[in-house]
């Protein structure tokens, strides 16, 4: 994804608020997960859709979120250099997930329900994502 570079520019910059934050702790597991979900289902949507945008949007909120996560927790060993087989591995895992339903003839929508589970930890963290949110369009208006 085009964003897996700029993404990184944000781990410092989102407020230490996100770690004090009073919304139930998502797992680097679940925000890894949902980040190699919307990487791959952004492959088979059509380039340049609306659907196509949302999903790099969504890869890119989960996974500016799974990064700093990582870095903020220093009771852990988890970096965003380690993460980055952790994230190769779940990408990997969900593709083969998806290309094996594809290849039985199921249809793509069968993975709107894992969606709906990465809209759930969305909507259970509103400021976290909105402070992500506020970073995303930081990075936008500013010059490469």
């Amino acid at each position: 994804m085009k964003w897996m570079g700029a993404g990184a520019a944000l781990l410092l910059a989102l407020p230490a608020a996100v770690v004090g934050q009073d919304n139930e702790a998502v797992s680097i597991d679940d925000l890894s997960g949902c980040a190699a979900l919307y990487s791959v289902m952004g492959d088979y949507v059509d380039e340049g859709s609306e659907a196509s945008a949302l999903m790099s949007y969504r890869f890119l909120q989960f996974y500016v979120l799974m990064h700093y996560s990582a870095e903020a927790d220093a009771t852990d060993s988890l970096t965003a250099d380690s993460l980055k087989p952790l994230m190769k591995a779940e990408t990997d895992r969900v593709r083969g997930l998806v290309e094996s339903a594809l290849a039985k003839g199921n249809d793509i929508r069968m993975f709107s329900s894992n969606m709906a589970d990465c809209d759930l930890i969305r909507d259970q963290n509103p400021d976290v994502f909105a402070l992500v949110d506020k970073k995303i369009e930081e990075m936008q208006r500013t010059p490469n």
